[in-house]
């Protein structure tokens, strides 16, 4: 079978896993599902975000929610379904830019699969930490594309979903360096335009105190005891449930040699301990190098014992979290 006749069978086999697996959680509400969506409902209702409804997260996270109404159930989920399916095609169009399709369709494979088969208080709800996904991909994607200003405007997209979008920006400079102001200016422009909307409804101030101010002092005190033990732990349990991705990206040392992407990883990684809190779905910045990059050592993989452990590798999350 044809690489185009696989990518062609697989990706609809794909979409149906990821449709399926959030519509089993249509009459559950998720820990991460409430507070987004309650917010939503009273946007929608003629609310100002901020101003009349209490939000301790950036706008995009309650704004997204207002595109199917601030419907919860089926409506919540299938909107879920599709959030990822695009973060899979995103994966795919960045893979596909830098190598070629062999290493897109893995990278897509990898985001749908682990968007997926995961711990279901992370991966189900479309969370602050969720939503920073494609705008990461996108961020990076065009960086790589040599667009400054767009890599710049995806990830201050980001920034309207997480705050962790300051080190999608900083991978970013990892490649456009040399056209900082650019990079900047894009970060800036869509805040700019949300900071202008809420200014003109009143609610700027309140969104800096319930967002920042507030944040701020949530980010400098952790409950965990031990924080090094705990992310110890939770880093290696990652790992584990992730382990064809950290295969997948040793694999990939011995054909690209470079630094940058590997750089990517260690800035991710320390969005990642930030906080010392070590949530599981803190994890999802990693998630877009580690996919990426794993893509990259699967697709020189020759047909081998290898691809049979790959899919052995995904047999554990798949079992644990189905």
């Amino acid at each position: 079978m044809t690489l185009e006749k696989r990518r062609l069978f697989l990706f609809p086999i794909l979409a149906a896993i990821v449709i399926a697996a959030r519509l089993c959680h249509s009459g559950v509400l998720w820990a991460d599902d409430n507070l987004p969506l309650a917010a939503a409902m009273e946007v929608f209702r003629g609310k100002t975000l901020y101003k009349d409804v209490w939000f301790d997260k950036p706008p995009l996270v309650a704004w997204t929610y207002l595109l199917w109404a601030a419907k919860d159930g089926i409506a919540l989920r299938l909107a879920g379904a599709a959030y990822v399916l695009a973060v899979c095609v995103a994966a795919y169009q960045l893979a596909k830019l830098k190598w070629s399709e062999k290493e897109a369709g893995y990278a897509a494979l990898f985001a749908g699969f682990f968007l997926t088969f995961g711990w279901p208080s992370a991966v189900i709800p479309l969370a602050s930490d969720m939503l920073l996904i494609l705008p990461h991909l996108a961020a990076i994607y065009f960086a790589w594309r040599g667009k400054p200003f767009w890599s710049g405007a995806a990830a201050g997209m980001g920034l309207l979903c997480s705050s962790k979008a300051i080190f999608v920006l900083a991978a970013c400079a990892i490649w456009q360096w040399r056209s900082l102001p650019l990079l900047l200016a894009g970060f800036a422009a869509p805040n700019a335009i949300a900071l202008g909307w809420m200014w003109a409804h009143g609610s700027l101030a309140a969104f800096y105190q319930q967002t920042w101010q507030w944040g701020s002092i949530y980010a400098k005190n952790t409950f965990v005891e031990n924080p090094l033990q705990e992310g110890i732990k939770r880093t290696a349990g990652w790992m584990w449930f992730q382990s064809i991705l950290v295969v997948g990206a040793v694999l990939a040392i011995r054909v690209e040699r470079g630094w940058k992407l590997f750089l990517w990883v260690a800035i991710s990684f320390t969005g990642v301990v930030l906080g010392l809190r070590f949530f599981p779905r803190y994890y999802f910045l990693l998630l877009p190098p580690m996919i990426t990059i794993a893509a990259r050592g699967w697709a020189e993989v020759k047909p081998n014992r290898l691809q049979w452990a790959a899919i052995l590798l995904m047999v554990v999350p798949a079992q644990r979290f189905a």
